[in-house]
């Protein structure tokens, strides 16, 4: 994956293997768009003053969440995706902003030209020993500061960073 960034808060995303350019950008919200459809929504599920992050098939650390399945809800995407990526159950689901997502070239497959992320944070209420990994190769509960640290070292725009530094602000 090729990122660039463009502007301040906007980032154009050239995702190589699958042809896809996009153009992101972040806004800090208690709610989400109710205009733009959702796509694929994202908690950073905290336990105590740790969060809790994935290791992902592009090697990176992130947040917990996925796709929409037929009939779901977001919320039940979210807290669905949170037991199977990282073996927890979530819950006080907290939106703090939204990744607005526009194609800009390549096929985007099931989503329309323009969507939304809602990037929350959730409480960890149970952690599941015996998880069984599906989609993510590891996981891992991360002091603020490691995961600034972790965030920082993803081989992409660091988009992820500044929202994570931007969530940290008001903890």
């Amino acid at each position: 994956m090729v990122h660039r960034r463009d502007s301040f808060g906007v980032f154009v995303l050239n995702n190589i293997n699958d042809g896809i350019i996009a153009k992101t950008q972040f806004f800090p919200s208690s709610t989400i768009n109710p205009t733009i459809p959702i796509s694929t929504p994202l908690t950073f599920p905290f336990q105590k003053k740790r969060v809790l992050m994935v290791f992902d098939k592009n090697n990176w650390w992130n947040p917990l969440g996925g796709h929409i399945e037929e009939n779901e809800t977001w919320e039940q995407a979210l807290i669905r995706e949170a037991f199977e990526e990282g073996g927890v159950d979530i819950s006080k689901n907290r939106i703090f902003g939204y990744i607005r997502v526009e194609k800009i070239s390549g096929n985007c497959g099931v989503y329309p030209p323009i969507t939304q992320i809602p990037m929350t944070r959730s409480v960890i209420t149970k952690f599941h020993d015996n998880w069984t990994k599906m989609e993510t190769s590891d996981r891992r509960f991360f002091s603020i500061t490691e995961a600034l640290t972790a965030l920082s070292e993803r081989g992409d725009n660091q988009q992820m960073l500044q929202i994570f530094s931007y969530l940290t602000k008001s903890l």
